[in-house]
C-alpha cells in the first residue's frame, strides 16, 4: 500500500476511497490508515482532537487498522 491507492474499506459493509495517511494515532495503538472516502459517510476531515492527519472535504475522512483496508 502507499499513499494515493485506491483501496477497500471494511467488509460487513465495504466503502471505496483514497489512501492518505498510513502511520501512528494518538487515540489507538497499533498502525491505521486514513482515506479519503469516495462517499460523504466519514466522519472527519483529517483532522482528529486538533491533530491533522491528512487533508480531505468534511464528511470524507476515515481511520481504519491496516487490517481492514
Amino acid at each position: 500500500l502507499k499513499i494515493g491507492s485506491r483501496v477497500i474499506v471494511g467488509t460487513k459493509h465495504p466503502h471505496t476511497g483514497t489512501l492518505r495517511f498510513i502511520g501512528t494515532v494518538h487515540f489507538k495503538r497499533g498502525f491505521w490508515c486514513g482515506v479519503e472516502l469516495d462517499d460523504e459517510t466519514g466522519l472527519h476531515d483529517g483532522l482528529v482532537s486538533g491533530v491533522r492527519y491528512f487533508t480531505c472535504p468534511p464528511k470524507k475522512g476515515l481511520f481504519a487498522p491496516l487490517s481492514k483496508i
